[in-house]
């Protein structure tokens, strides 16, 4: 029950054949898993990704999903991205990163997989070593980038074989093959109920309203943090050693505040734009 309405009252009719086809371009059904994982139990993000992963989504959709998160933020900012924790629960990560293992190996994928299970242990290590600074930087108010570059060389240093990995391993082809011929096997074991969508009225893109207001909430609380506690932006040291004080924190600003502001407007532009 939301608000003392059925659930599936609020959420969206799972995409049809001819949006399934079309997945490529429109990410119709990218976008209802994240409106289903919107709309999971949790206070937290991770905390409704974990509960839509393990009894929301189906095993094809849950995977389809995880690999498509780890390429697009890799692809746009590199190792770092995707293999740097940004909750303080390390088991969390440790177990998020195991499910994308298996999601790359359950469409076929070698290369990625054999590069994360094997630096696995030293991706665990790096970032507890990365919390222990967060913790000793924020205790005492201290600039420890010169801490933290050892340890961001050694994820700079996988980009380019997870790169290289990506384009071999081609599983961004493996789904869409998959989303085609078998489309059910993404429906199978979803919290909706079979043929919810023939009796569902028009409405915006759920999904594309699900992910405008997450980006307008991240970039709104960016903007708070940067008033309140600014010290938290770990990563506006590495910036600001790497291209010097002003343009560093100009592109931090960018990135982590303005882009996600501007996606979230578009999107809820989108969102009603059918």
């Amino acid at each position: 029950m939301v608000l003392g309405l059925p659930l599936f009252s609020v959420l969206p009719p799972f995409p049809s054949p001819e949006q399934l086809w079309e997945e490529e371009e429109e990410g119709e059904l990218f976008s209802y898993a994240l409106e289903v994982i919107s709309l999971s139990e949790g206070a937290y993000f991770h905390e409704k990704e974990y509960k839509a992963l393990t009894q929301k989504l189906s095993p094809a959709l849950g995977n389809y999903y995880l690999v498509q998160i780890f390429e697009g933020y890799f692809l746009n900012s590199g190792a770092q991205a995707v293999l740097i924790t940004d909750i303080d629960d390390l088991d969390v990560f440790a177990w998020k990163l195991e499910r994308i293992i298996e999601a790359y190996r359950y469409f076929g994928a070698t290369r990625v997989p054999a590069i994360l299970e094997s630096h696995r242990k030293k991706i665990l290590l790096w970032n507890q070593q990365i919390l222990e600074l967060n913790a000793k930087e924020s205790e005492t108010g201290t600039d420890l980038s010169p801490q933290y570059e050892p340890v961001w060389a050694k994820f700079d240093a996988l980009d380019d074989p997870i790169y290289e990995a990506i384009g071999e391993d081609f599983t961004s082809g493996a789904i869409y093959e998959m989303i085609r011929k078998h489309p059910s096997s993404f429906r199978e074991g979803s919290d909706r109920v079979p043929g919810r969508e023939d009796v569902s009225k028009p409405g915006p893109a759920w999904g594309k309203l699900a992910l405008s207001f997450l980006a307008l909430w991240y970039g709104s609380f960016s903007v708070l943090l940067r008033l309140k506690r600014p010290g938290l932006f770990w990563k506006l040291s590495y910036m600001q050693h790497s291209y010097g004080k002003r343009l560093g924190t100009a592109i931090h600003v960018f990135i982590y505040t303005v882009l996600p502001l501007i996606y979230g407007m578009l999107m809820f532009a989108r969102a009603f734009q059918g």
